[in-house]
């Protein structure tokens, strides 16, 4: 009464059921195990390579300590070229060379980086920076007697940086005035309307 043949193929069936069921629970297992392995490695990877592509407050902060930082004119030129592409290097040293620049070399010393308000365009590498620097004021040159020392000064710089290899370097440097449209001015504004007597 009972088919052996059919008993057979059951059989079958069951042993190449269970042989699959093992296979797909081994290859869950290890598929469960390896993503966790990935996904650890995968986004520290990711997070390395989009640091490098951004232009960071550090970088501008650590150029900025370089180029206002100085002794005397010319002294610091070392330490800012590293952070300058070749051309505006050689700008700012042309511009240090200038006989307007010497007249004052040796009078105008100690100069000490503060702070700055830096704002970063990371589409176009460009920075703003609003920076506060002290230095001392001689009236003889190597004679702090009559010195004015830590006198504070302000300016606001424009800096363009340019991505050569890995690095970002200042391709340009300008000073810029930044003025506020809150402040009231003498100028009509667009719309005003003015009456005139007469008609």
């Amino acid at each position: 009464m009972i088919n052996e043949e059919k008993v057979n193929q059951l059989k079958m069936v069951g042993t190449i059921a269970a042989v699959v069921l093992l296979v797909i629970i081994g290859i869950s297992i290890g598929f469960a195990l390896k993503p966790t392995t990935e996904t650890t490695t995968e986004p520290t990877e990711k997070v390395i390579s989009d640091a490098s592509d951004d232009l960071t407050r550090e970088l501008v902060e650590d150029f900025l300590i370089s180029y206002f930082t100085k002794k005397d004119l010319e002294e610091n030129r070392n330490r800012y070229k590293e952070f300058m592409t070749e051309g505006m290097y050689n700008q700012e040293v042309s511009k240090e060379d200038e006989a307007v620049n010497q007249t004052y070399k040796g009078f105008v010393v100690d100069y000490v980086y503060k702070d700055a308000d830096i704002y970063i365009d990371t589409e176009r590498n460009v920075v703003i920076a609003k920076v506060r620097y002290t230095n001392t004021l001689l009236a003889e040159k190597n004679n702090y007697d009559k010195a004015q020392k830590d006198v504070m000064n302000e300016t606001t710089i424009q800096l363009s940086y340019l991505k050569e290899g890995n690095s970002f370097k200042v391709n340009t440097k300008e000073e810029v005035v930044l003025v506020s449209s809150s402040q009231t001015s003498s100028y009509p504004a667009y719309g005003t309307v003015s009456t005139s007597i007469g008609d």
